[in-house]
């Protein structure tokens, strides 16, 4: 039988966007929760939640830009100006758990490496502003509002940033959907699909 393990790993949660601070966090009992403030709450009773509204996208970028090649950051960097949140801390996400792995130096065959992000809706909240500049002054919505909407757009943009060619979707289960991910993941490997 095949092992199969994880060896890379990554996090953006307001506990931490590295995985020593998350720990840290952890083990020192803070919560994540707090009052919304990116958001206006005052018509709702929940006030509270795990708020990353103003998570810093390209200083997030900007960290790990010593360990890319220049012309690597700077086409980032590029898709980052047109990408969506969520789309921008997944790529940030994929991009830390490959350095994690050591891979980012290293020869893989890029069509025997997935690509499988868990998870749905992932830019509700870009559709729905969208829908609102809509309202008010069609004309402004986003020229790429049809590409950036669909979910598939975050696993290919995390394809194209780590040069990786294989099978490349998403895995929608609610709840689950990180469980999901991680068996298909498991299943690719064990029967030879990708490596």
């Amino acid at each position: 039988m095949k092992r199969v393990v994880i060896t890379g790993m990554a996090t953006i949660n307001p506990l931490g966007d590295t995985l020593e601070d998350y720990y840290q966090n952890l083990i020192h009992g803070k919560s994540g929760i707090k009052r919304w403030h990116s958001i206006d709450v005052s018509r709702i009773e929940c006030k509270v939640g795990g708020d990353l509204g103003d998570y810093d996208c390209q200083a997030a970028l900007d960290r790990i830009k010593p360990l890319l090649k220049e012309e690597h950051y700077k086409s980032i960097r590029k898709l980052f100006r047109t990408a969506t949140f969520s789309c921008k801390t997944a790529v940030l996400c994929a991009l830390n758990a490959y350095i994690d792995a050591g891979l980012l130096d290293v020869w893989v065959d890029p069509f025997r490496t997935s690509v499988l992000v868990a998870g749905h809706n992932l830019n509700a909240n870009y559709f729905f502003n969208n829908g609102r500049q809509f309202q008010i002054a069609p004309e402004l919505v986003d020229p790429l509002g049809a590409v950036q909407v669909i979910d598939s757009n975050v696993p290919a943009t995390i394809s194209e940033v780590l040069g990786l060619r294989g099978p490349t979707f998403t895995l929608g289960g609610a709840c689950a959907s990180g469980n999901l991910a991680l068996r298909d993941g498991f299943r690719d490997i064990m029967i030879g699909e990708c490596d």
